[in-house]
């Protein structure tokens, strides 16, 4: 399966929050969460990072431009530092929201 990340805690620390099966779950995920926690005067340009996964960073902007929440999306390869600590392929959607309880 495939895992779901996220930082949900003022001190940064990255935790698996969801195991999905199959990547486009994966990604339905990752934008379920942006619909749910994204704030929307300060989310409504996002971005897309992948680790050289282009086609899955595309679905995942075309599933977040679909909620009707982002006025922009910008994809965003991911450098070799953080590349090597993910892996590929690894897509995220980058904004601002409101802290999960």
């Amino acid at each position: 399966g495939e895992e779901v990340k996220s930082i949900e805690d003022a001190e940064g620390k990255l935790k698996v929050s969801e195991k999905v099966r199959g990547m486009k779950k994966a990604l339905k995920e990752l934008v379920g969460k942006f619909t749910k926690y994204a704030e929307a005067e300060i989310s409504n340009r996002v971005i897309v990072a992948h680790a050289s996964c282009q086609e899955l960073a595309e679905e995942l902007k075309g599933l977040a431009l679909e909620t009707g929440k982002i006025k922009e999306c910008i994809i965003q390869q991911i450098g070799p530092v953080i590349g090597a600590h993910t892996g590929s392929p690894m897509c995220a959607i980058v904004f601002m929201g409101e802290q999960e309880e």
